[in-house]
């Protein structure tokens, strides 16, 4: 089927409930498409904000070579 098809479909009236059914979840998956777009959005805002280089502290002058240095951040 090709795209010009498939938007013809799509703009069509249902007439059956398979129809239906098929439009139904290509609106529910346009709504998840743009819920994902907005959390990552607000995401990455939050991460610009948190991780504002003006915000962090300056790095220490010797780095601690310990195994577990990573967990005491």
């Amino acid at each position: 089927m090709s795209p010009e098809d498939e938007v013809d479909t799509f703009l069509k009236a249902p007439t059956s409930y398979s129809d239906w059914a098929a439009m139904n979840n290509i609106m529910r998956m346009c709504r998840i498409e743009q819920n994902v777009e907005e959390t990552v959005q607000k995401y990455v805002e939050n991460v610009a904000t948190t991780f504002d280089p003006s915000t962090l502290p300056s790095p220490p002058k010797k780095l601690d070579q310990n195994p577990g240095a990573a967990l005491k951040l």
